[in-house]
């Protein structure tokens, strides 16, 4: 039987017969996170009692917690992925015992057909470990007083792309970004979309930092939280 697989945007890849009926469906994107395709939360659980954090809405235990029946999840998806780790925490705070983090880096390195991105308020960590080539090495900054965690980013070792994520954007940052391939601008997670006085406060912070990294030429992901009148969802390559 002769196959036809085909790849839709947000869809993933659709495997069809010859005479265009459908065979299979292998959805890439599963999360409402609209800059990754996967979620992946061997690790829940934080201490950094941010007053923002939208994961503290929905659950009630932000003990850390490592979960081991969930380290192989990823290699059994076949489908090259973008995967955000450890979306309910922040696997590189202090709090964090070295060999949870070794076990997830292990697994990383067994999947390098996915890409995974690394995500944190805490980067000096990641100085620690010489992360892999399918890795995205980020840090999270809020405000101006939050950019050295820039600096951290830029002297990781090894990762495929380095990122900062300016959300929730919080008051007006001028950060150096020379180092840096990827920018995430957004507001703050089902608050700004609902309330008017919250969605013009983000977006005037965020004004000059979109076009300080436009004029830049760095690939730029505008969260749809932003509410920015012109749709701006770039990928480094």
């Amino acid at each position: 039987m002769f196959l036809f697989l085909g790849l839709v945007p947000d869809e993933g890849l659709i495997l069809m017969s010859k005479s265009g009926s459908l065979l299979r469906r292998y959805k890439v994107r599963v999360t409402k996170i609209e800059w990754t395709d996967m979620v992946w939360d061997p690790i829940t659980g934080c201490k950094h009692n941010c007053p923002y954090c939208y994961v503290r809405r929905f659950m009630k235990d932000t003990t850390p917690t490592f979960y081991l029946e969930r380290l192989t999840e990823p290699s059994k998806r076949k489908i090259p992925t973008k995967i955000f780790v450890v979306n309910k925490g922040d696997m590189w705070g202090e709090w964090v015992p070295q060999e949870w983090i070794q076990l997830i880096m292990e697994q990383i390195m067994k999947c390098p057909w996915h890409t995974f991105q690394l995500l944190t308020k805490n980067p000096v960590r990641m100085l620690r470990f010489e992360l892999p080539g399918n890795t995205w090495a980020g840090a999270s900054v809020t405000k101006q007083e939050d950019c050295h965690r820039i600096d951290i980013i830029r002297a990781t070792e090894k990762p495929q792309v380095r990122y900062i994520s300016f959300e929730p954007i919080l008051d007006f940052i001028e950060p150096n970004l020379s180092g840096i391939d990827w920018v995430i601008i957004g507001a703050e997670t089902e608050k700004a979309a609902h309330i008017p006085k919250d969605k013009e406060l983000s977006q005037k912070f965020a004004t000059p930092l979109i076009y300080k990294v436009l004029n830049l030429h760095i690939p730029l992901f505008l969260k749809s939280n932003l509410m920015w009148p012109i749709k701006i969802q770039e990928y480094p390559t």
